[in-house]
């Protein structure tokens, strides 16, 4: 159905006459149309996948179809868990982690994407999850979205800062001062983070310090052209980016410890300043150490570009291309994930809502295990990405670059080397763009919402 949303006109002649007539002509009212899935009434059925690892997500999806059925008594809906074949689901949960299976087999509902942009404004790792297949299409809509932390001792630094000159005093605002720590406050500035985690806190820096033209192809730049491209690793600020990436693992034992667990404890115990961790250490720390003795935040932004862009992993819906009812299939998606059924999923699974009004909506989010990464819905300057799932062949692996990280930090290959190798092994990834692809990069990714 084709609605009119904005007006998009040409009121370019009364402007001109308003003009000559010495007066100010009033703001132009644009016009534009949208489109939005429909439910014709008619007979129909579809199956919907339950996330696996979403707690309570079940009985949640279950109230939701309720209310639908509602209003939409003629389309009978079941759910499913996750992956258990019983029945070809028409909207089926699509994971952004491990290899993953970029677009195959789901539907392309970008013509509808105004059924999301009207709900709220997007966070910005909805718009990466939507478009993770670079500008080509919106495939999937985000159910959760995990990320890493940044836990730090309060008490410590407070100590050290106190009656010492900017320069000798710690800020883990921007990376590059995040990376003094260690140097500034020797044992106490030690980072816990586990070898999972060394690939993305890597991309974290460099992305943050670099800058990333687009989300779905971070480590891409577009070339002078415009008809091809450069990697990040081939930048200006890379040397520097990458020293302060040393400097941080520097003071990790190992290379990092064996899992989040001994991390975690690691920090606990007061063997590390800073730990690197997911949101589910919150409650652990919380339980065991004093409330006044350390904080959590976001990743640190770079310092030049004033952005944080941070590496995250998501499990959304996508619908099956080979639905018999792609239009309906849309419009429960649209449904199943507004403002308001998400924000209560929100609240009752602990997800990560989709729209960045979800915590005025509902101010208990701010509260619960999840309440930091909450926060960080409302910074524009927060912004996520991941490996590109535009590009056939890049994600070889969960953690990309690992290896040739984990020789770099076993002393193997130096800073130079290093950066060679990603260059060569990134741009050796665009040979493997399908025929006729336009590259993904060429247009910087809209704000959404």
């Amino acid at each position: 159905m084709v609605k009119k949303r904005h007006i998009r006109g040409a009121a370019l002649c009364l402007a001109v006459i308003l003009a000559l007539a010495g007066c100010k002509p009033e703001k132009t009212v644009m016009y534009e149309t949208e489109t939005l899935p429909q439910n014709d009434g008619q007979p129909a059925r579809l199956v919907v996948e339950v996330p696996a690892g979403v707690e309570g997500a079940g009985p949640v999806m279950e109230e939701i179809v309720e209310k639908y059925r509602a209003d939409y008594p003629q389309t009978e809906i079941s759910l499913q868990p996750q992956g258990s074949g019983a029945q070809q689901p028409d909207i089926r949960v699509v994971t952004d982690s491990g290899l993953g299976d970029q677009a195959d087999g789901l539907l392309d509902f970008s013509l509808y994407a105004d059924a999301w942009y009207n709900e709220g404004s997007l966070g910005n790792a909805t718009g990466l999850a939507m478009r993770y297949m670079g500008r080509q299409g919106m495939y999937a809509v985000p159910v959760d979205v995990r990320q890493d932390l940044l836990f730090y001792r309060t008490d410590w630094i407070t100590a050290h800062n106190k009656g010492k000159p900017w320069e000798e005093q710690v800020n883990l605002e921007a990376w590059d001062r995040a990376g003094l720590m260690p140097l500034l406050m020797g044992e106490q500035g030690r980072l816990a983070i586990s070898r999972d985690k060394v690939s993305r806190l890597f991309s974290a820096v460099m992305w943050s310090v670099l800058g990333v033209h687009t989300a779905s192809a971070p480590y891409y730049s577009p070339s002078k052209d415009g008809l091809s491209a450069t990697s990040i690793f081939t930048g200006e600020n890379a040397p520097s980016a990458l020293i302060t990436f040393d400097r941080l693992m520097g003071s990790v034992p190992g290379g990092g410890y064996a899992d989040e667990a001994g991390a975690m404890q690691a920090f606990i115990n007061g063997d590390a300043g800073l730990l690197i961790a997911g949101s589910e250490a919150l409650e652990t720390i919380r339980a065991a150490m004093p409330a006044e003795s350390w904080q959590v935040a976001g990743l640190p932004a770079g310092a030049t570009t004033k952005t944080a862009t941070v590496p995250c992993q998501w499990v959304g819906w996508g619908v099956s291309r080979q639905t018999a009812q792609p239009e309906k299939a849309v419009h429960f998606l649209a449904y199943l994930t507004n403002a308001d059924n998400n924000t209560h999923m929100a609240k009752v699974c602990g997800t990560l809502p989709i729209y960045r009004e979800a915590v005025s909506m509902e101010p208990t989010l701010l509260e619960g295990a999840r309440a930091p990464e909450m926060a960080l819905l409302q910074e524009a300057s927060y912004r996520y990405s991941g490996v590109p799932r535009c590009l056939e062949g890049f994600c070889w692996e969960e953690s990309p670059f690992a290896g040739q990280l984990e020789t770099y930090l076993a002393g193997g290959l130096s800073g130079e080397e290093l950066l060679a190798q990603l260059d060569a092994l990134c741009i050796r990834q665009l040979d493997t763009l399908k025929p006729g692809w336009p590259l993904p990069w060429l247009e910087e990714e809209e704000e959404e919402g």
